[in-house]
């Protein structure tokens, strides 16, 4: 199945930015895969499933009563962001990941935007909807503790979802292999590109476009970058800056930090 999920993706990404009409029916055939694969997903981890409107926009899949031999903590919950590039996926895709993390982290449930995607919704749509869960968690859910965690383009939204609820932000957060610096411009897109096929240089490009729906690449908005960036390496450290040129999507810097890990522990009882 894991194989079939590969290649699914892989055809689905060489298409981001071409042809349209190519891209929209290469991803139908993943969404049509994610039925089953969310269905696979249920069965392995027994939880309940139902969908809340979290807004006029956004409907958000809730996982609870996930398995688990240790008693999960109440009013902890855990909102989980899809990746995909901001253009493709669904919380189908993602159901085993963030129940394996709940189970583990003793969270009462999970909760999982099905945000709009791009191209059919540029930024900052994609943003909107997670901000609608996450204060529907917090108001309605009455979730007193929350912990964000988002794989690739998630990430960078559960970057940015912490960013933009300073007055009220979320306990934990966890950033899974994060799509963080939209102008593409890492040198490891190089160094990996002959291991990482998934994410190639020019897939994470087209996306990036499609995403913030102008060309990432282009001088001025390098130049703009650069500057900010030169910026803030000569500031004092801190665990990640931010710059948002033109109104575009955020693209986020690190700096040298010293960071305490956040690790969950299962009790000799709980282990197999």
């Amino acid at each position: 199945m894991h194989t079939g999920l590969t290649k699914i993706i892989q055809r689905v990404a060489k298409t981001i930015g071409q042809s349209q009409v190519t891209f929209m029916a290469d991803r139908a055939l993943a969404n049509w895969f994610g039925r089953y694969l969310g269905k696979y997903w249920q069965r392995k981890y027994k939880f309940e499933l139902k969908k809340v409107e979290v807004s006029p926009s956004c409907t958000a899949h809730v996982l609870t009563r996930i398995a688990t031999q240790v008693t999960p903590e109440p009013s902890r919950w855990l909102m989980f962001l899809h990746g995909g590039g901001f253009c493709m996926l669904d919380p189908r895709f993602y159901y085993g990941l963030a129940a394996h993390i709940a189970r583990d982290g003793r969270f009462e449930g999970v909760v999982i935007p099905d945000f709009r995607l791009s191209p059919d919704f540029g930024y900052p749509a994609q943003l909107e909807d997670c901000l609608s869960t996450y204060k529907w968690m917090r108001d309605d859910q009455k979730a007193g503790k929350v912990a964000i965690a988002g794989d690739s383009s998630g990430g960078n939204l559960a970057a940015a979802v912490t960013l933009k609820k300073k007055d009220t932000p979320p306990e934990a957060v966890a950033l899974l292999s994060p799509f963080l610096d939209m102008t593409i411009s890492g040198e490891t897109y190089d160094l990996n590109a002959d291991t990482d096929r998934l994410v190639s240089k020019t897939n994470a490009t087209r996306a990036a476009e499609m995403y913030s729906m102008c060309l990432v690449n282009s001088n001025q908005y390098q130049q703009k970058s650069s500057k900010r960036r030169a910026r803030t390496r000569s500031c004092r450290p801190c665990s990640l800056k931010i710059f948002q040129p033109f109104s575009t999507p955020p693209s986020f810097s690190f700096m040298q930090v010293s960071v305490k890990p956040f690790c969950v522990t299962r009790s000799s009882s709980t282990r197999k």
